[in-house]
């Protein structure tokens, strides 16, 4: 009778657990069913089923859309270039990680590389699958009604109203005479427009030269409807490409965000964080919105998110006042663009009452505020941590107010009337379709199958956390809770897709972390069936949706 050693019985457990592992995957119900929905997502939008297109936009903006006949052709159109993309891309990224031996220098490598591609990528969807290519772009963010900022600066430039700094001084005042977006919104966009314009009208040269590489790579003239891209022209293509580069810049946060928390959650292996954090980064420069939503300023809004959470986090473990004034400023430099960023300071207050929650194991009131408590070093830090915040955003309003004449909270007072007595008595939102946009605008965003992984791994995770509040993540939990908080509660009903934009890190953490849990370590495999799915959903949508050039 003959018995195995050890190292025999680890083998064949280890061979058994491979074999394994396919066979879980195959009957694995949440992943069928994500690719299901996601393929019939596909289905209805292209047969464009009552509802699934969503209402129309203003007769002003109806644009030319490919027919859904055309599908294939843009689809073809995109293979060869993605290709030669991931080749050029992935080889040089290959060859100069070969020579790094640091592991954090292969990784911000990676990082690098999954940027590069995801500009790639967002370029390859306007030249193969959008009407009029970047023209399209520049088209729409000359429009007064759907980017007004670059209109509004081009009106302070003509005499159309008062100088720069009189308009900065009035603004609050001159809102009702804006076009639609800047009456909404502070003066922050307006001015990188002015700037940006500026600069391109006093060096002819740069936008001359601007100008000859925007044709070359998909502005046509001729579809922009000038016989030559003009300075206002070059002005909107360059707004539209680094509002695209900011957006894609997140995956740079997502990744330390997700890898950060996870290993200080308890239970969390640290090569199911690195995973995770991989996979979200992934998934980030192929998300739905930061094509869709494209040429929209509002794909400022995750970076900043992402920013101010990472800001947070170090500042409750270390150095507060050093991050405090470094997450004041932060927070004040959204503000100063968006308005919907204030949503940050309900996000960043989450986030510190979930964390002191996972410190003290426990979701009790009393245990939470001793946490809190002054005579403990977390509640130390978190108390100034909050004071160095505060007192950073009122140096930046009070500069702003006394140096630059720029009084913030006035111009925010002002457009939040403007925006219920004025704005959303034209739209006169139900609660009904109110609930209707939230949803169309969650599953459109996101891509359904990445929203069902999403929606699954919160409903795990906060039945496991209600038993266990140490295994909690406070940065990814603070996403869902806002939902309920803010967006479902019908206070910002004519902001559906900024909210959703703005919550957009967390889905896709969410669903990274739930492909990890069930792939195992066939993650990579059903990674790269996750990502094609979600670029056909994008390519089904730029070719048939039709909503406001979407």
């Amino acid at each position: 009778m003959t018995f195995s050693t050890s190292s025999e019985q680890s083998d064949q457990k280890t061979q058994a657990t491979a074999r394994g592992v396919p066979r879980r995957l195959i009957r694995d119900r949440v992943l069928w069913l994500a690719f299901a929905l996601g393929i019939a997502a596909c289905l209805a939008i292209y047969f464009h089923l009552p509802y699934v297109n969503g209402p129309r936009g203003p007769k002003q903006w109806v644009w030319p859309y490919m027919h859904r006949s055309i599908l294939l052709e843009s689809l073809l159109g995109a293979v060869w270039r993605l290709a030669l993309g991931a080749l050029v891309i992935g080889g040089a990224a290959w060859l100069v990680g070969c020579r790094l031996k640091q592991e954090k220098a292969r990784q911000r490598l990676g990082l690098l590389a999954l940027f590069l591609w995801g500009v790639f990528f967002v370029w390859t969807s306007l030249a193969a699958a959008t009407p009029w290519g970047l023209a399209r772009v520049a088209r729409i963010v000359k429009s007064p009604t759907w980017t007004s900022y670059l209109t509004l600066a081009q009106w302070i430039r003509d005499g159309r109203q008062p100088p720069l700094a009189v308009t900065l001084e009035r603004y609050a005042e001159l809102i009702p005479e804006f076009p639609l977006h800047a009456r909404t919104h502070p003066p922050g966009l307006v001015l990188a427009s002015y700037g940006l314009l500026s600069l391109f009208d006093s060096n002819p040269r740069l936008s001359a030269t601007l100008a000859k590489l925007y044709a070359e790579i998909g502005a046509d003239p001729e579809s922009v409807g000038v016989e030559q891209l003009t300075t206002i022209d070059v002005t909107a293509v360059t707004l539209a490409c680094l509002t695209v580069i900011i957006g894609l810049l997140g995956v740079f946060p997502i990744f330390w965000v997700a890898q950060g928390a996870m290993k200080q959650t308890a239970g969390a292996a640290d090569e199911a964080a690195r995973r995770t954090a991989w996979t979200a980064a992934a998934l980030w420069v192929h998300y739905p919105a930061l094509v869709l939503m494209l040429p929209a300023f509002d794909l400022v809004y995750p970076p900043l998110a992402l920013l101010c959470i990472i800001l947070a986090m170090k500042g409750l473990n270390e150095r507060p006042v050093a991050w405090g004034v470094t997450l004041g400023l932060a927070f004040m430099t959204g503000i100063f663009l968006t308005f919907p960023l204030l949503l940050l300071a309900p996000l960043l207050c989450i986030v510190a009452v979930l964390e002191l929650s996972r410190r003290a194991g426990s979701f009790r009131p009393v245990s939470i505020l001793g946490q809190a408590s002054l005579r403990s070093p977390g509640g130390r830090r978190l108390w100034i941590l909050t004071g160095a915040t505060v007192v950073t955003c009122v140096a930046v309003e009070t500069v702003l107010r006394y140096m630059f004449h720029i009084h913030l909270m006035q111009i925010f007072f002002a457009a939040v009337h403007h925006q219920n007595t004025v704005e959303l008595a034209k739209l006169n939102r139900t609660f009904r379709v109110w609930v209707f946009y939230n949803i169309w605008d969650f599953l459109l965003f996101a891509g359904l199958p990445l929203a069902v992984l999403a929606l699954v791994w919160f409903a795990r995770a906060f039945r496991e956390a209600w038993r266990d509040p140490a295994g909690l993540m406070p940065a990814l939990a603070a996403f869902p809770l806002m939902v309920l908080i803010v967006d479902l509660s019908h206070q910002l009903s004519a902001e559906t897709a900024r909210v959703w934009l703005f919550l957009a890190p967390g889905i896709v953490w969410a669903g990274a972390a739930e492909m990890v849990h069930r792939a195992g370590d066939r993650w990579r495999r059903v990674l790269v069936g996750l990502l094609l799915a979600q670029a056909l959903f994008i390519y089904v949508c730029r070719t048939n949706m039709m909503l406001w050039g979407f």
